[in-house]
This record gives C-alpha cells, sequence and structure tokens, in this order.
C-alpha cells in the first residue's frame, strides 16, 4: 500500500504527550526529507555572504528562511528504508 508522507506521518502510533515524540518525528522527518543539494549550496551561500553563518547555523537559529527557500525530497527507496531503520534503532 502507497502512502504520501504526511499520512504516513500521521499513522504512528505514538502518544501526543509521549516525553520523545517531538524528538522521533523531527528525527524521522530529517531521514525521510532530504535538502536539495543544489538549492542548499545557493542557500548556504546566501547565508554565508548576508548574514555569516553556515547553513546548519541559519537551519538552527531561522529555520523559517531555510525552509521557506530550500526544497526538500524523498530519496529512493534504497536510501530510504535503511534511514528509517536507523531512526527506529536510535529511539
Amino acid at each position: 500500500m502507497k502512502k504520501d508522507i504526511f499520512h504516513a506521518f500521521h499513522m504512528l502510533p505514538i502518544p501526543v504527550n509521549h516525553g520523545v515524540h517531538p524528538a522521533f518525528l523531527r528525527a524521522l522527518r530529517d531521514h525521510i526529507l532530504h535538502w536539495d543539494p543544489d538549492a542548499k549550496n545557493a542557500v548556504g551561500e546566501v547565508c554565508h555572504h548576508h548574514f555569516g553563518l553556515m547553513f546548519d547555523q541559519m537551519l538552527s537559529q531561522n529555520p523559517q528562511f531555510i525552509m521557506a527557500r530550500t526544497p526538500r525530497y524523498v530519496p529512493p527507496p534504497s536510501v530510504l528504508v535503511p534511514a528509517i531503520d536507523h531512526v527506529y534503532d536510535m529511539f
């Protein structure tokens, strides 16, 4: 059965008030949705030139700026399955 990412996330049986819920979903999101490398480099150069920050520093200080300018993509299953296994093993 095929699902889109949004609905797959909402099918996970984790109680909303569980202590690990936010960290787990962030880790899963970051392992499933990868930054587009070309856009990441371009946005990283802009961040460095205008703000004096690297991409990851800007992401932690102003995630809306990064997310508005850097698209994400879902990698092929050969990359995706080990990434999801890694997140489940971590938690």
